[in-house]
């Protein structure tokens, strides 16, 4: 929090910004590992999950909300996301087609 990041455009790298966030939240927990050795979160209530996604909503700017001509969501991600989507990518791409030379 309060730390300055880099942040690219997902599809277009050639946009960029430095964003100082608010809040930093986790948003990946691990409920059903593939391992049976790794640690797991207790999956909640479906009422906690159906309330949080609603306070969430109504978080969301009302111009991003609206029916008629919403404000587009900007997204970000940071570089080091940015450089494993590309390596994924990449990887995806030779298993499409094995003749891709680096």
């Amino acid at each position: 929090e309060g730390e300055r990041i880099l942040c690219r455009h997902p599809f277009n790298e050639s946009k960029r910004a430095y964003v100082v966030p608010q809040r930093v939240e986790e948003l990946l927990k691990c409920f059903w590992p593939g391992n049976p050795d790794e640690r797991r979160e207790e999956l909640p209530p479906l009422k906690e999950i159906r309330d949080r996604c609603i306070k969430q909503l109504e978080l969301m700017r009302p111009d991003h909300m609206r029916r008629l001509n919403p404000t587009p969501y900007k997204n970000r991600i940071q570089l080091g996301i940015q450089k494993y989507r590309s390596s994924w990518d990449m990887t995806r791409a030779e298993a499409r087609n094995p003749y891709i030379c680096n």
